[in-house]
């Protein structure tokens, strides 16, 4: 099921999404997951990869990209499909 929510988000029930927090000169971050609860519950848990829950200003910019965890995480997949197929 998708969830559309009052932040105008339209997200998969129980997925998890890993969102970055950061002001306007991108000088502060936070990672957050998001998961969809339903058409009007999302939960976020906060502080993810090492980063410190803080304020947030309004008008702060909210993105969706690849971090340094996901990438590493693709690169010890990669790692281990080459140690199997020995390619």
């Amino acid at each position: 099921m998708t969830v559309a929510n009052a932040a105008g988000l339209s997200l998969t029930s129980g997925e998890v999404y890993r969102l970055t927090i950061q002001n306007a000169d991108a000088t502060l971050y936070e990672l957050v997951d998001v998961t969809a609860i339903s058409s009007n519950t999302l939960t976020i848990e906060r502080g993810k990869e090492g980063t410190k829950a803080q304020e947030w200003a309004s008008g702060s910019t909210v993105l969706c990209g690849l971090t340094a965890a996901q990438l590493a995480q693709i690169g010890d997949i990669s790692t281990a499909l080459t140690a199997i197929i020995g390619a």
